[in-house]
């Protein structure tokens, strides 16, 4: 898969992608499947969850206005019945597309973590959304995760570090450590501090493995083919604390 240049247009067509292929493997998945990924969550619980939030892009994208938390709470109403329910999450899958290729670039929206472009940032979240819940459904239906293209792995991984180290985040306050990370198919390296570190390696810890691969792990949704060194316990501290918990669901 060659690396795609990230903006606008191409964010949008990856979760277009992304979103045809949760559709399909919803089907096959079957609405009351459990998702082993996302505890407690089934197949219709993550199309009700996708459908709000992309109903909340194309919503406050064409109002202009900073959401509250009553109108994210209203994205999640009336979900339809069960036997529309794909068909109505790529309804407003396609209405989001729409309302970020017409938004007005220079407008500053309300965004969660700074950005010079908050369109290209909606954007890029709705397709980090939407991709790695495609990872969940994938999973969820026995299927091997369809590889990233590893420009927008990288880029992925960039956006949940930033999550993270925001005042407040996983990473924050943490006790001290580093996870050093290659990505071995296009030799980039990303260095993700917890706290502050002390400037030694004996608080490291090195991951190894394609820029995919690294990418789903980093989410936690699985560590395959991933070499690991070092400090394992610091990759684990991760897992244990790294979650993406914006938004509002019901």
């Amino acid at each position: 898969m060659a690396d795609v240049e990230l903006n606008l247009k191409s964010y949008t067509l990856i979760a277009r992608q992304d979103s045809e292929r949760l559709a399909q493997v919803a089907a096959l998945a079957g609405l009351d499947a459990a998702i082993p990924t996302c505890p407690g969550w089934t197949v219709a619980y993550l199309l009700r969850h996708m459908g709000g939030l992309a109903a909340g892009v194309a919503d406050f994208l064409r109002s202009a206005e900073a959401p509250t938390e009553a109108t994210m709470r209203s994205w999640f109403r009336s979900p339809p019945p069960d036997d529309r329910l794909i068909d109505w999450f790529m309804e407003r899958q396609r209405d989001a597309e729409d309302a970020l290729l017409r938004a007005d670039p220079e407008t500053a929206y309300w965004t969660f973590l700074p950005t010079d472009s908050p369109v290209e940032f909606w954007a890029r979240r709705h397709a980090h959304e939407t991709a790695i819940h495609r990872v969940d459904l994938e999973l969820t239906a026995g299927l091997v995760p369809t590889a990233f293209d590893p420009a927008f792995a990288m880029d992925g991984i960039d956006e949940l570090v930033a999550y993270h180290a925001q005042p407040g985040g996983a990473l924050a306050d943490a006790v001290p450590g580093l996870l050093r990370i290659h990505a071995s198919d296009i030799d980039e390296r990303r260095l993700i501090q917890f706290g502050a570190h002390s400037g030694t390696s004996r608080d490291e810890c090195v991951v190894t493995g394609t820029a995919s691969d690294l990418y789903v792990a980093l989410w936690n949704r699985g560590s395959v083919n991933l070499r690991v060194e070092g400090r394992v316990d610091v990759l684990q501290r991760w897992h244990d604390e790294a979650r993406w918990t914006f938004g509002i669901t019901e």
